[in-house]
């Protein structure tokens, strides 16, 4: 159902989005990568994805320490780190008849205030 909305969603506003598997959309938004996953045990569950936003060389701790502030400064907002790259998500609960439009803009431009956030604590 979550996958459907956020692929309404997505035509409504222009954005091209390509199934990357059954359960995930790939589109862009402002020039950056995300997907959109759906947990088919969990219908309510949303998950929005910013991949691979920095790759860890030989600073991993100093990248751990910016993605947990950034995990406790930043609403709905999880920062951390998958294989050697950094990964920003946005993960909540909807209610059963939710309204995309009320919250898919502020999702991304979240995701997208957390890239920059990102990106000044590790690069300065």
């Amino acid at each position: 159902m979550t996958l459907d909305l956020v692929k309404q969603f997505l035509a409504k506003e222009g954005f091209k989005c390509e199934n990357v598997s059954e359960n995930a959309v790939h589109f862009k938004y402002q020039g950056m990568n995300f997907f959109c996953e759906e947990d088919h045990r969990d219908q309510a569950f949303f998950r929005l994805i910013m991949p691979n936003i920095y790759k860890i060389t030989d600073d991993r701790e100093r990248v751990l320490e910016a993605c947990n502030k950034l995990t406790a400064d930043m609403k709905v907002l999880k920062a951390f780190v998958e294989e050697d790259s950094v990964w920003l998500s946005i993960e909540m609960f909807l209610d059963s008849s939710p309204e995309i439009e009320d919250f898919m803009e502020r999702c991304l431009d979240i995701l997208i205030e957390g890239w920059n956030r990102m990106r000044k604590s590790i690069v300065g």
